[in-house]
C-alpha cells in the first residue's frame, strides 16, 4: 500500500504535530528531544476475529476460541521504541508543574551498556531492548505527565488487531514467514515456508 502524503501544520517543534491525509488525522508526532521524535499512527475503529482456528500451523489451545473484537479507534506507534527514543524520554527531567509524587523516580537511559554481550544490538533507531514492563509503565507515565495526553501499552486485542492490517491469515502478508519477510532464524519452518 502506497504511503500517503502528509502534510504538517505549522507549529513549535516542540508542539504535538498533527499530519493530515485528505482532511483527516492520519498521526500525531511528539517531539523527544532534539531530532528524536515519537510517531503515533491512527488505527481506525473495526472488529476482526481474534485468535488461532485449530487449523492454523504452530497455533496452540491457549490461542483458542476465535472469538470476534471490536475495537474503538487509538493509536499506535509507527515502529517499537527505539533507543533513541527511550534515552530521550529517561533523561527527561521533572518540570515544576509536572507532579513530585507522580513522575517515575529513575528510568535507565541505556539498559543493554552494562551487558556488552548485547552490543550488537546498539543503534539508536533499533528497538529498546533490556526493559519490563514496569520499565515500559514509567515510559508511558512520563510521556503522559509531560504532554497531558494518555500514553499505555497496547492490549493484546489492539496489538494483533494492528497486526493483522485487515487479513485473516497469520501474517499481514500470508499464511507463512520466511526469511525475506522477517528477520528470523529460517532453519525453523513455519507452516509450508521454506528453509
Amino acid at each position: 500500500m502506497a504511503s500517503p502524503r502528509a502534510t504538517q501544520q505549522k507549529q513549535p517543534a516542540e508542539a504535538w504535530r498533527i499530519m493530515r491525509w485528505r482532511s483527516r488525522h492520519w498521526a500525531h508526532r511528539e517531539q523527544l528531544a532534539e531530532g528524536v521524535a515519537l510517531t503515533m499512527l491512527r488505527i481506525p475503529a473495526g472488529s476482526f476475529e481474534m485468535g488461532a482456528p485449530e487449523t492454523e500451523a504452530e497455533s496452540t489451545e491457549r490461542e483458542r476460541p476465535v472469538h470476534r473484537v471490536t475495537l474503538g479507534e487509538f493509536l499506535l506507534g509507527q515502529t517499537p521504541i527505539t533507543q533513541a527514543q527511550w534515552r530521550a524520554v529517561a533523561e527527561w527531567e521533572r518540570l515544576d508543574h509536572e507532579p513530585v509524587d507522580r513522575w517515575p523516580e529513575y528510568l535507565d537511559a541505556d539498559p543493554i551498556a552494562k551487558l556488552t554481550k548485547l552490543e550488537r544490538f546498539r543503534g539508536d533507531l533499533r528497538p529498546v531492548v533490556k526493559v519490563n514492563w514496569y520499565d515500559a509503565q514509567e515510559f508511558c507515565q512520563r510521556l503522559a505527565l509531560r504532554t497531558g495526553k494518555n500514553y499505555a501499552l497496547p492490549s493484546e486485542a489492539q496489538w494483533e488487531y494492528a497486526c493483522r492490517a485487515g487479513t485473516t491469515k497469520p501474517f499481514h502478508f500470508g499464511a507463512t514467514i520466511s526469511t525475506k519477510l522477517a528477520n528470523y532464524d529460517g532453519s525453523e519452518l513455519y507452516g509450508d515456508g521454506e528453509k
